[in-house]
């Protein structure tokens, strides 16, 4: 339950030490990025005419706030007295300019924590920001205990529940082929 802490610790971090980045993407440590695609994100947001408020990622379709109490993610009347969460990013990969950082970051301090930190950050601090929250509608895929598909490649994102090194690699290395005969 200390995820919202530390979320909120790294863009303190970022703010204080580093000034230059115009982006920031923030991915989950299960989460192998595919860095081709990211950098055609950026590129794209860079040549928008205001590549100023970003805040995108996967979005989920409203979600109802889980009232059951044997449930992982169950959240009680007091932590959250609304039906549905406002719109936010699945945290496994989440794309957002420096700007956003800031104004997240600065919501916070007098906002009560709640501990969905994806949640927290990307929906109830980016609802009192003002900063709209945009679907990249992208695909990833999501592997578990099996070997990576040829269209994982294409993937921006690749969610694991696992820690193979040469399932890792082999995943690279496609990635890098695929890119290359593009």
């Amino acid at each position: 339950r200390n995820l919202t802490i530390k979320h909120l610790l790294a863009y303190h971090w970022l703010l204080k030490r580093c000034k230059s980045p115009t982006f920031v993407l923030k991915v989950d440590d299960d989460t192998l990025v595919n860095t081709y695609r990211i950098a055609r994100l950026v590129k794209q947001a860079a040549g928008s005419t205001d590549s100023r408020g970003l805040l995108i990622c996967d979005v989920p379709e409203k979600q109802r706030v889980i009232r059951a109490n044997h449930n992982k993610w169950f959240v009680s009347q007091q932590e959250y007295p609304f039906r549905f969460y406002p719109p936010w990013c699945k945290g496994y990969g989440v794309f957002m300019t420096r700007d956003v950082v800031r104004k997240l970051y600065m919501a916070s301090s007098d906002m009560r924590n709640f501990w969905i930190d994806d949640v927290y950050v990307t929906g109830i601090l980016a609802w009192r920001a003002g900063v709209k929250v945009r679907n990249f509608r992208q695909k990833h895929a999501t592997v578990t205990h099996r070997r990576f598909q040829h269209s994982d490649i294409h993937a921006m994102f690749v969610l694991t529940s696992f820690s193979r090194r040469q399932s890792h690699r082999a995943y690279w290395k496609a990635m890098v082929a695929a890119q290359a005969k593009s």
